[in-house]
């Protein structure tokens, strides 16, 4: 085969394949303006934190009812960047009159909807009150540029419950 013609088979070769290229970037999504805000806080949140804080509010007025320091109820809450997520609490040493069993702990994936400032955490494996299959939606803000993170759970029964993270380093 004569140089001329393989150099035009190669040159073919290679519009080819830069056709179909294109052809696939088409074809492909790019990510929305929401995924990417998305996408861009769930990247705030990756990291250890440290439980520093559980407060436990009433909704018709605000007042908090309880608060409670790490020292009584140490936890860690950890998120990782490929939307993996894991919660162990331990409420051995909580005051009397504080129900449930002496650890709390799940672990499951992560979402992040910037929209409406909420974290869900899709529960894979979870002890009681929770379960497998639960998802546990949590309004979120960063404190103190990125070093604390605080989470609100929806209200329930008149209360409401925010814990305050802080970032291990």
């Amino acid at each position: 085969m004569s140089r001329p013609r393989l150099l035009r088979i190669l040159l073919s070769a290679l519009l080819l394949n830069a056709v179909h290229a294109i052809g696939l970037a088409a074809q492909s999504t790019p990510a929305t303006s929401a995924e990417s805000a998305n996408q861009s806080v769930a990247a705030r949140f990756v990291g250890a934190w440290r439980l520093v804080k559980y407060e436990i509010f009433r909704t018709s007025t605000g007042e908090r009812i309880d608060s409670l320091s790490s020292d009584h109820m140490p936890g860690m809450l950890m998120y990782d960047a490929h939307g993996r997520m894991s919660a162990p609490v331990d409420r051995r040493s909580l005051p009397c009159g504080i129900g449930g069993g002496p650890y709390l702990a799940y672990y499951g994936s992560f979402t992040v909807d910037a929209r409406v400032g909420a974290v869900t955490h899709r529960l894979e494996s979870a002890s009681v009150p929770y379960k497998p299959g639960d998802e546990n939606v949590r309004t979120y803000q960063f404190e103190d540029g990125e070093r604390r993170l605080v989470l609100t759970q929806p209200p329930q029964d008149g209360r409401a419950v925010r814990l305050t993270w802080e970032r291990l380093r």
